[in-house]
């Protein structure tokens, strides 16, 4: 093998794209190396893949200087054929499928059952909608699929991390799904109070823009894969990762910066491994503001001379010092929120309403973050996503 075809589908403008193939790339010259094939490591072909309105320029740009491929742009949906057949060796897709290729036809149709009007999602909307969103998901994987399935060589590997919500947990329940329920509302209010008139003239119509998003259950483990002959899949190909606390990809520093602590990274790191080890073993070569004050003055009154005026005081400064750090963290985890939702978000306002709206509506969803009483509750963070790798069938 002279060269080895890596694409990478909704790779966005980096730089976390760049971190996914170079964990392949390693990988793969692992493989190599292990093998005492040292000498016959290929040169590697990186296609970036999203769809046309994506920034190439910045992402050519931000390319490593550094690296050891030769990079290249397709722009196209991944849910139609990018490559030509039996040309690549290994695909990869981060936090790419959970975004449906459109929005259900039955959810803005006003004679359907599943008509959405007053939302943006699914969440907290009627079993017909739930259920119109899963059908649109399951006709993108299957579109996605055997895309891939003519694209991937034999022996081929593809590794698909997927956005996910535990079973038996609504997606209401979710804290994505709460939030995307938050910022439905604040178009809702705007719209009443007539600051987006585009907004009162589409409510009228078929309600609020949708977003094409859908989160996949665990057990449903993407079955839609089983009914593809062409795939060897196995139930170890699977696996399952509950999210920590995390942050979203707008820097910081400390326990807040971003490397280590941003959604994408963690899971990124939690990828990382399985990818490099499905390689070795699979791979066929063939947020009172506490932070303004100065100074903080405590009286204790009759304090004696003994040591518990102290621990009194201690006490009363530890208190006031971790209701500091409690409010700091709020305040930087709604600041962060409302950044996360602008990322995901703009692009989408933007094509429905005037981008002028995008500061005022993220102000009204910041203050409606924080005011809420769930959104950071670690009870009621239950995001998750799905690994899944996938073996193209080895063709004699």
């Amino acid at each position: 093998m002279k060269e080895f075809r890596i694409a990478d589908l909704g790779c966005s403008v980096g730089p976390n794209t760049f971190i996914a193939v170079q964990n392949i790339i390693e990988g793969v010259e692992l493989k190599y190396q292990t093998l005492n094939h040292n000498s016959c490591i290929p040169e590697f072909q990186v296609f970036f893949n999203d769809h046309v309105a994506n920034d190439f320029n910045t992402l050519f740009t931000s390319l490593p200087p550094d690296r050891r491929y030769f990079a290249a742009g397709v722009p196209g949906s991944f849910y139609d054929r990018l490559f030509p057949a039996v040309s690549l060796h290994f695909v990869h897709a981060t936090y790419a499928l959970h975004w449906l290729s459109m929005v259900p036809k039955e959810v803005v149709d006003i004679n359907s059952p599943a008509w959405n009007k007053g939302r943006i999602q699914y969440t907290g909307a009627p079993n017909e909608v739930s259920e119109a969103y899963s059908a649109q998901y399951a006709k993108d994987m299957e579109s996605f699929l055997c895309a891939r399935a003519q694209e991937l060589a034999s022996g081929g590997l593809m590794a698909l991390l997927i956005a996910a919500i535990p079973n038996g947990t609504l997606h209401s329940q979710s804290t994505l799904g709460m939030m995307f329920d938050l910022l439905g509302s604040c178009l809702m209010d705007m719209a009443k109070m007539e600051v987006v008139k585009k907004a009162i003239k589409s409510l009228s119509t078929h309600g609020i823009h949708h977003l094409s998003i859908f989160r996949t259950r665990l057990e449903k483990k993407v079955v839609v894969v089983e009914k593809k002959r062409r795939w060897r899949f196995g139930e170890e190909d699977v696996k399952a990762n509950i999210l920590p606390e995390s942050y979203p990809m707008n820097g910081g520093d400390g326990r807040y910066n971003y490397a280590p602590n941003s959604s994408y990274q963690r899971v990124v790191e939690f990828a990382k491994e399985m990818i490099k080890e499905a390689i070795a073993e699979r791979l066929d070569l063939k947020h009172l503001s506490l932070a303004s004050l100065k100074e903080f003055r405590i009286a204790d009154l009759g304090y004696s001379v003994g040591p518990n005026t102290f621990i009194a005081v201690q006490n009363i400064i530890e208190g006031v010092e971790l209701k500091k750090t409690t409010k700091k963290e709020t305040r930087l985890n709604v600041q962060m929120s409302s950044s996360h939702i602008r990322a995901v978000t703009e692009g989408l306002i933007k094509e429905h309403f005037e981008s002028g709206i995008i500061d005022e509506l993220l102000d009204l969803f910041t203050e409606k973050v924080a005011q809420s009483s769930f959104i950071f509750n670690h009870q009621n963070q239950k995001e998750t996503e799905l690994f899944v790798l996938l073996k193209r069938k080895v063709i004699d």
